[in-house]
């Protein structure tokens, strides 16, 4: 799936957006966002092969979503996300009842409120996790690494003429799966390859500032073929 469930708290131009829908055959999924008086997202519902639900509360700089998942074999999990106070995530524990289990992520940024690393641990037993360093130039991240290690374990490409604009899959990535954002490009996303795993290609359509459609050509090992994702964007604009 191309896209799982976060929170956003922002839009620009007065706009929301209401639904992502995957027209791809294999997936044929669609996303949902409602939103509080403050344009806060509060519900997140994706209906389709990957469907889950989430619903998210605001206290102070703390965020609380609980998550409920369709998918067999995903199990629910309760997240917990305090923000620092440039916005940005300071820490996220994410509990999964059904296991007993918990993880603690913690970021580091530098100067300019960048995340320049995040380590991890498991609460449970205070394993400590793997470290991740992420490696910005110009105000794009162009790569992240384990600490330690020299091979790369994401490396981004972006298009030079299209600066970031609401809905680019970076922001995504990070509001679904982080619960808010530790880094912000300055440009739109071209290419995300994660060694071994994929490589995904990104390309837009453009309406009033906006991604009024992205195209995603994806790579995966053992995949003879070219999987091609179609995401149209709709959005409620005052």
């Amino acid at each position: 799936m191309l896209f799982s469930c976060r929170k956003n708290t922002s839009t620009p131009q007065n706009c929301n957006l209401i639904t992502l829908s995957d027209s791809t055959t294999s997936v044929q999924a669609v996303t949902q966002f409602t939103y509080d008086n403050s344009n806060r997202i509060t519900a997140i519902v994706v209906t389709g092969k990957y469907g889950c639900t989430r619903n998210i509360q605001y206290a102070g700089n703390t965020i609380i979503f609980t998550v409920t998942d369709t998918t067999p074999g995903i199990m629910n999990e309760i997240d917990t996300v305090v923000l620092n106070d440039a916005g940005l995530i300071q820490t996220q524990v994410s509990h999964f009842p059904s296991s007993g289990t918990s993880s603690v992520e913690t970021y580091f940024y530098d100067s300019p409120g960048t995340a320049a690393a995040t380590s991890s641990t498991e609460t449970e037993n205070g394993i400590p996790g793997d470290t991740i360093e992420y490696n910005i130039v110009n105000g794009d991240l162009i790569y992240d690494n384990v600490a330690g290690q020299t091979a790369h374990k994401d490396d981004f490409t972006y298009y030079p003429s299209e600066g970031i604009v609401f809905g680019d899959p970076t922001y995504f990535r990070q509001l679904y799966y982080s619960g808010s954002y530790y880094y912000i490009n300055k440009h739109m996303l071209s290419v995300l390859y994660t060694a071994g795993v994929s490589y995904k290609a990104y390309s837009y359509s453009f309406s009033n500032n906006r991604i009024a459609q992205e195209t995603l050509r994806l790579w995966t090992p053992a995949s003879p073929d070219t999987v091609t994702h179609i995401i149209s964007y709709s959005y409620s604009c005052k």
